[in-house]
């Protein structure tokens, strides 16, 4: 079970199957299953926006931020986060941002 909820998302017939688990408490009815953990891939990042804490503030808020891969080298293609996703809401395919000369830029997000 537990290798099954950490490998997560899982898809069946090209759909995908959300899992969730609980204590055995809870009523059928009472029960939502509408977030599913995801690895975002943040691509188009400037090296001095490739820090942990910035990483973070971009995806935050998207969901819950399970793991922040390392980045040792910093010179990856992109940077990549598994974030807990609410599967009922559309996805952010991109975001732009001004670096400190006034500059704009777009990063953009791939799941």
């Amino acid at each position: 079970m537990n290798k099954v909820l950490e490998v997560r998302p899982w898809c069946f017939d090209d759909m995908l199957l959300l899992l969730k688990e609980e204590d055995g408490n809870e009523y059928l009815d009472q029960l939502t299953i509408n977030h599913s953990p995801f690895w975002v891939r943040i691509k188009n990042l400037p090296f001095n926006y490739r820090y942990d804490e910035i990483v973070q503030a971009l995806i935050g808020n998207m969901g819950e931020i399970m793991e922040v891969e390392d980045d040792v080298l910093g010179i990856g293609r992109y940077r990549r986060v598994k974030v807990l996703l609410d599967v009922t809401e559309p996805l952010r395919r991109y975001q732009k941002l001004k670096d400190k000369k006034g500059w704009e830029f777009q990063v953009d997000f791939y799941i």
